[in-house]
């Protein structure tokens, strides 16, 4: 009989790296489930990276309401175009 037992562990440590390689090293299998959170360069990289992705988003969102507009605007000038070529 095999028994697959895992468990759960906390771990709250300012040595992230040296956990990860010393469970490496000694082929331990884990999951991490949160990272700690970046700090320095990193979190304003982070921070710089959110923004961009926020102002890429809504000039998307912004661009298919103008081409919304323009097709709305196109089928108008057409129905008068084709008006006109009636008359």
């Amino acid at each position: 009989m095999v028994l697959n037992m895992t468990e759960l562990i906390i771990i709250e440590t300012t040595q992230f790296q040296q956990v990860k390689k010393l469970l490496k090293e000694a082929h331990i299998e884990y999951k991490i489930y949160q990272e700690p959170p970046p700090k320095g360069k990193e979190q304003q990289k982070e921070k710089e990276f959110q923004q961009k992705l926020i102002a890429d988003y809504k000039s998307v969102a912004r661009s298919k309401k103008i081409q919304k507009e323009m097709e709305v605007w196109d089928e108008t000038i057409s129905d008068m175009w084709r008006k006109d070529d009636k008359k």
